[in-house]
């Protein structure tokens, strides 16, 4: 049974432009310990939204180009948050927030400038075409945090950013992939423990490919070129040691143990509807089993304890626009749901302060999905036509608050903010009173 729910304490800002799904992010952009909202136009525009102080942006900066894809991580690798932008062009923009004072000049807007808002990048650069999703995360072993780059062209790619010529350089070939690239996510390699991480790719039909660093052993030059010829790889994840730095190359290699390469290619129905993914969902303590037996065989128990690694098993949603959300438990499906709306953004949030994330998802219509891990559903209708959307934490009053953030086609940012829901499954309420008397009595 699927019931519906309302939010209704909400922000509304001011935001000129139509921007694409993956020109929205929420991140800590300045150090101060919460979270601001990152929006980038198809206008080449770049809005920074802090708190609830002010409809209009914190910070701003125009003329970048046509914005496919915002995040927000430790670029430099140095223990501080930047923004990073790609572009149509092939242009990657690295922004700093973390600077007081406001800059003209080129790649800032002149009314940005006056009201204070106006910033520039520190750092543009050429990366290559056809960027359309951006990722800035870890899956290095010795915790190196990188930039992964996800193409209309099916293919991927990483880069890292190189203290010595202040640039971002490229760990490795452009990957090329069967299918088309939805989106980006990290998890955990299944059965493995000391931070080895692996690069989650949705491919059509609800599927998604695996994939870890190998170091190949092939040296470079000084431009950064592969010399020589390349000796026996050996799988970073496998061998548990560092990557190796500068002057050799990473390689992206296909996790073993999929069906070629690819998850869920068993259960796939529809092989060209897009896909939607989402790795390192946090499991529902409540669905843990302490216990050395083997859990409930059912459907909608998705965590257990590790087979002798002491970890719960690494959780991962798919979404596909035919309506589908799937969850997968260590690359293997625990369960299915169907829904009457195309789904184009997902996302895991904890709404229930349970410790454990729900999955969000949303339509282009604004009809949203929240699914607890053991397949309970409730809906909320924004009631409006998005063109992109977040769930995470947004930072107001002093404080990080769980929230919905959906943008429309008419210049407007709507953030639902302290979305907080007793239980995701409708509760009874003779059982509640009941439940209730109980406990005050042995009090």
């Amino acid at each position: 049974m699927m019931r519906s729910v309302s939010f209704v304490d909400r922000l509304e800002f001011e935001f000129a432009g139509n921007h694409s799904s993956h020109g929205l992010c929420l991140g800590d952009v300045d150090g101060d310990g919460l979270n601001e909202l990152v929006v980038g136009s198809v206008d080449g525009v770049l809005a920074i939204f802090k708190e609830i102080k002010n409809t209009k942006p914190w910070r701003k900066c125009s003329d970048l180009g046509m914005i496919t894809s915002v995040a927000v991580g430790d670029i430099l690798n140095k223990k501080k948050n930047l923004v990073i932008v790609s572009t149509t062009e092939g242009l990657c923009h690295i922004f700093d927030f973390h600077q007081n004072q406001t800059n003209s000049g080129k790649g800032s807007s002149e009314e940005g400038s006056k009201t204070g808002t106006g910033i520039r990048p520190i750092h543009s650069q050429y990366l290559s075409l056809n960027v359309k999703t951006l990722l800035v995360d870890c899956i290095d072993p010795g915790g190196a945090v990188d930039v992964f780059v996800g193409h209309t062209d099916r293919a991927v790619g990483a880069y890292r950013w190189d203290s010595d010529t202040h640039s971002l350089v490229a760990l490795t070939e452009r990957l090329p992939l069967n299918g088309q690239v939805g989106s980006l996510s990290v998890g955990v390699v299944p059965g493995r423990s000391g931070g080895c991480g692996q690069l989650l790719v949705s491919q059509a039909g609800g599927t998604c490919i695996p994939l870890v660093y190998s170091s190949s052993h092939t040296p470079r030059d000084g431009n950064g070129t592969k010399t020589g010829n390349r000796n026996e790889t050996e799988t970073g994840a496998e061998a548990g040691a560092e990557l190796p730095s500068n002057g050799w190359m990473v390689e992206l290699t296909y996790q073993k143990g999929s069906v070629d390469g690819i998850i869920g290619v068993v259960q796939r129905r529809n092989p060209i509807v897009g896909t939607e993914i989402v790795g390192n969902i946090t499991p529902a303590p409540q669905s843990i089993d302490h216990s050395s037996s083997s859990s409930s065989s059912s459907g909608n128990q998705v965590g257990r304890k590790g087979d002798g690694t002491g970890l719960c098993g690494t959780l991962t949603a798919l979404c596909t626009l035919d309506g589908s959300i799937k969850l997968l438990k260590d690359e293997n499906k625990q369960w299915e749901l169907q829904v009457d709306h195309s789904i184009f953004s997902l996302h895991c949030l904890d709404t229930t302060g349970c410790g454990g994330d729900e999955i969000v998802g949303c339509a282009w219509d604004g009809m949203t999905y929240i699914v607890d891990q053991k397949r309970n559903v409730v809906k909320f209708n924004f009631g409006e036509n998005v063109c992109a959307f977040s769930a995470g934490k947004y930072g107001c009053e002093g404080r990080d608050v769980p929230c919905l953030v959906y943008t429309t086609f008419h210049g407007q940012i709507f953030i639902y903010r302290n979305v907080t829901l007793p239980s995701i499954p409708s509760t009874n309420m003779l059982q509640s009173l009941k439940t209730n008397v109980s406990s005050m009595s042995n009090v």
